[in-house]
């Protein structure tokens, strides 16, 4: 007598939860990294600029320091794209057609990829609308064309597919037909699939990994699908790749349909004269736990006129505002902190009083959270590292001063 049980479903869920817990973790360890990376430009990159400032424009210094500033703003970029910062940072989601980007990117392509490289399409009439940032959205579209771009050279009569698909998972589980676990619900399928030089078996596992390549040393640094999976996660998808080594290689993204409202940036009324236009020196707070940062941004806002008070954490930030709530005008939070981070002091400050301006700085948050104080009322936003005249001219258009 022989019982068999069938434990596909489970082998794929389980490798579905190893891979998701795999890379979220590195995820969350990159952005901590980027994050003190961050924080380390934004003493570097303010304080050359203050240098620079103070020094005659002929001085021979000036030429170092301007190298200097400029390698510091590529490690920036640099750190921006690896987390996906270099679009905007806050983009505002919209809600429409799959198929209508995808037409409008297959028409760009068509312009720009070798003449000899088919494009299909097969776009599914009854796919139900989205909500996507754009921009993300272009971008992912284009890693995941350059991919298969560069895996049909060589290669005879090279094709690229665009498919989409309506889909109603009603339960998680394997997608029919496929080899990989999705959880259940509606989702828009987007197939793009080349006959290029496909994806090993065993190197499949790593694609997503940040830094892992399977092209010759120098021609990409392995960023590109790490990329891919933060901007289908930051739309709350999913993004899975087939492939047969020498054959094919189809990427499927999974984009969830929901009936609701994009976000809305808050509308903050106009103000024809604020209290700091009133008075000759408008007061600042600036609540870091960096000290070096603090005390680069007390110099940066005292040379631009401002009276400046400084607290180490979130606590220490709303204390100081409880004493000082009559005279200061702007609150300059980090994101990030001990004791209490920028969110939880957000709302303390808001309770006291829900008309203080609040201009937010981070190196590493995560796009739900910024996204989520912007729509309680926070006056701005900027990330670290950033430039002294960027910094001084956010503050005078929140406060509405005249340069």
């Amino acid at each position: 007598l022989i019982f068999a049980i069938d434990i596909t479903q489970v082998y794929y869920k389980e490798l579905y939860l190893r891979q998701s817990e795999m890379l979220d973790e590195l995820d969350q360890f990159s952005r901590t990294l980027v994050g003190e990376f961050n924080n380390l430009l934004t003493i570097i990159v303010p304080n050359i600029s203050l240098l620079r400032t103070s020094l005659r424009a002929e001085h021979p210094y000036q030429i170092q320091l301007a190298s200097m500033e400029k390698a510091a703003q590529r490690s920036s970029n640099l750190i921006r794209k690896f987390l996906n910062y270099d679009l905007e940072d806050f983009e505002i989601p919209e809600q429409g057609s799959l198929n209508k980007m995808v037409k409008a990117y297959t028409m760009l392509l068509k312009n720009e990829k070798p003449p000899e490289v088919a494009i299909k399409t097969q776009l599914d009439s009854g796919l139900k609308a989205i909500t996507y940032y754009p921009l993300r959205l272009r971008q992912l579209l284009k890693i995941l064309i350059d991919n298969s771009l560069a895996a049909l050279k060589d290669r005879e009569s090279p094709e690229i597919q665009f498919i989409t698909t309506y889909i109603n998972h009603r339960k998680s589980g394997i997608l029919r037909g496929k080899k990989f676990y999705l959880p259940a619900g509606e989702y828009a399928e987007l197939c793009i699939r080349d006959n290029g030089s496909g994806i090993s078996e065993q190197s499949l596992p790593q694609v997503f990994k940040p830094f892992y390549s399977t092209k010759i040393k120098n021609e990409g640094v392995g960023l590109g699908l790490f990329i891919a999976y933060n901007i289908v996660k930051d739309m709350k998808g999913e993004i899975f790749i087939d492939s047969k080594i020498g054959e094919y290689t189809a990427v499927y993204v999974y984009l969830p349909i929901r009936q609701k409202k994009p976000v809305e940036t808050p509308v903050v009324e106009t103000e024809k004269k604020t209290r700091a236009s009133k008075k000759t020196q408008p007061t600042i707070l600036v609540v870091d736990d960096e000290y070096n940062i603090r005390s680069m941004m007390k110099e940066i806002m005292e040379m631009y006129g401002f009276k400046v008070y400084t607290a180490g954490n979130g606590r220490d930030g709303v204390d100081v505002y409880l004493r000082r709530k009559d005279e200061i005008d702007l609150v300059i939070l980090d994101m990030v902190m001990p004791v209490m981070d920028g969110r939880a002091a957000f709302i303390e400050i808001k309770k006291i009083n829900p008309k203080q301006k609040i201009f937010i700085i981070s190196g590493y948050s995560q796009r739900e959270d910024l996204d989520e104080i912007l729509r309680e009322g926070a006056d701005g936003f900027m990330r670290k590292p950033f430039q002294v005249h960027e910094i001084s001219q956010k503050v005078k258009e929140i406060l509405k001063l005249d340069n």
